[in-house]
């Protein structure tokens, strides 16, 4: 018996089986977007478990966080651009593998943007559960597919003197102590922040002895009344005062558009009712 060997190389191999198989990429990974908010939302559900939150604790000391094993598989695709495109910078443009090389990486590039929305929606859930597991006193679950992780922000809180961690989210502000210990949970549509009257913005910190007092604002809230705190600079402050002001308008422009739709609707059936009637 004569066996004829036919060499093929890497690259028409690795070609060849992305070309077979684009939409089953695709497919598989819609699959796992959707089991992967299943998951976490599990994960978060079983918040009270003491067993289970001891584990994951001492996996996230050992550096093992499950939110990090739980992304690898949405990270995988964009590791493979960077391979291929190392491999085409590599390899001589006469080379058959070249043409094989640019048409596999063409081909991962339209896989990676047909799934990156999802992608973004499975970091974000997956920052949030990080959150979640990493905070100590938390009562209710923070992982929520409307729910999305704006900006970490360290303050010290003037009164005290103690440093807070200031964890914001699309719709909550959570804050904490220095050991993660939840010491508020705060809705955004209930927050302003307000500068300090003293604050002087043209000052440069490197001119004035007391810089750190020129970072001073208030955070007012309906729930909790008017906290000072202190920030490292004017331009975190400035910072923070956006994004609630972006979120806080936000959260309501969709709550009053939510309220006129449902007047709407209601509106609509006493005019149904009353051709009814007439």
């Amino acid at each position: 018996v004569n066996h004829v060997e036919t060499h093929r190389s890497l690259a028409n191999t690795f070609n060849d089986c992305i070309q077979k198989n684009e939409q089953h990429f695709v497919d598989i990974y819609s699959i796992y977007v959707q089991q992967y908010n299943d998951i976490l939302h599990l994960v978060a559900a079983m918040n009270d478990n003491t067993q289970l939150t001891a584990f994951l604790k001492e996996k996230r000391k050992e550096r093992k966080p499950l939110s990090s094993f739980l992304i690898l598989p949405v990270q995988r695709v964009p590791r493979y651009i960077l391979l291929l495109t190392d491999l085409l910078k590599h390899t001589e443009s006469e080379s058959a593998d070249y043409n094989d090389l640019s048409a596999a990486l063409d081909r991962v590039k339209h896989i990676t943007n047909t799934i990156n929305e999802n992608k973004r929606k499975i970091e974000n859930a997956s920052q949030c559960l990080q959150i979640q597991q990493s905070l100590n006193g938390l009562k209710q679950p923070i992982v929520d597919d409307r729910r999305r992780f704006i900006q970490q922000f360290i303050f010290v809180k003037k009164e005290i003197k103690h440093q807070r961690l200031f964890f914001l989210f699309s719709d909550v502000l959570i804050i904490a102590n220095e050991q993660w210990r939840v010491k508020l949970l705060l809705n955004v549509r209930t927050l302003d922040v307000k500068m300090s009257d003293h604050c002087d913005e043209q000052q440069s910190p490197a001119t004035s002895s007391t810089a750190t007092q020129l970072a001073e604002f208030k955070l007012i809230s309906a729930g909790v009344g008017n906290v000072m705190y202190v920030a490292q600079t004017m331009d975190d402050v400035k910072l923070f005062r956006r994004l609630i002001t972006k979120q806080r308008v936000t959260l309501i422009a969709f709550d009053l558009k939510k309220r006129n739709a449902t007047i709407g609707s209601i509106q609509d059936e006493l005019n149904r009712q009353e051709l009814m009637y007439d």
